[in-house]
């Protein structure tokens, strides 16, 4: 897995890029490194782009030392970790289809480089917000009753490599009063019902409530799909995970194990997705 794996399947929709964890258990392992908010902290970062629909992988990149990612593509004309937004939905440039990405995956400018490729966008912004009206959001916000379920909208131009795009910048008050920042190149602010929220109890903090909270259509495609890759990584690795059964801790011979793992819990994915007749 050294190189970028890419399975010959097309998307319906959407592709939903994140990050995944190969855990570390012994020797050989290459870009070895410690991610605390992980399950799994100790082991190889991959980063993964997985369809909306069935949850399957398209493609997966490891992440490797900061020399190495210098000379990967796209780095030229994006900074810090957006490159790695470019390269994963490459193969799917010009088909018109949408990726949806956290703040590590979006910003501004990664919103307009996709969309000069032929790829839609709905990305979450927040330290990457160059470009963004972040502070025009927030001052909209203030101004309005606080109540959960608001959104507020600027459209606007951006450029990138000297060709102008049309995005719009979004913000949705969630029930904790704290907006979920979007940028994005696709759907509107058209009501689209209401969502669920786990909110704490206000007497027991122990406790979740379920809350609905209205939405509108770019924060519900948003908030409903963006941890289908979350969804994807506790199938490999939930309770019994391939690596578990294969016992070594040498991972020239485990990462065929984890190779078996993925291919297992792909074809699950698409034998469900058949029993209900979404493929």
């Amino acid at each position: 897995m050294e190189c970028t794996c890419i399975l010959a399947l097309h998307s319906k929709l959407a592709g939903v890029v994140d990050e995944s964890m190969l855990k570390g258990m012994g020797r050989y392992m290459p870009s070895k490194m410690f991610l605390r908010r992980k399950p799994d902290p100790l082991g190889r970062e991959l980063k993964t782009v997985c369809d909306e629909l069935i949850g399957v992988c398209f493609c997966m990149e490891p992440v490797k030392n900061a020399t190495l990612m210098k000379g990967k593509e796209f780095v030229t004309e994006l900074v810090t970790t957006k490159p790695t937004t470019l390269r994963l939905m490459k193969p799917f440039f010009g088909s018109g289809r949408v990726c949806l990405g956290d703040s590590w995956f979006g910003s501004v400018k990664t919103c307009c480089a996709l969309l000069e490729r032929g790829v839609y966008s709905v990305l979450n912004v927040k330290r990457a917000h160059r470009g963004f009206p972040k502070a025009a959001l927030q001052r909209f916000l203030a101004g309005e009753p606080n109540e959960p379920g608001l959104t507020v909208c600027i459209p606007g131009e951006a450029s990138m490599r000297r060709t102008r795009t049309r995005t719009k910048a979004t913000a949705h008050r969630g029930p904790a009063g704290i907006p979920l920042c979007l940028v994005s190149s696709c759907f509107t602010t058209q009501p689209a019902g209401t969502m669920k929220y786990m909110v704490k109890h206000p007497s027991d903090t122990t406790r979740l409530l379920a809350k609905q909270i209205p939405v509108d259509e770019t924060t519900q495609m948003y908030r409903s799909k963006y941890s289908i890759v979350d969804q994807h990584n506790r199938l490999q690795t939930g309770s019994v995970a391939f690596h578990d059964v294969w016992k070594t801790h040498d991972f020239r011979i485990r990462e065929s194990s984890d190779l078996i793992g993925l291919a297992e819990v792909i074809t699950f994915l698409l034998l469900r997705a058949k029993g209900t007749r979404q493929v």
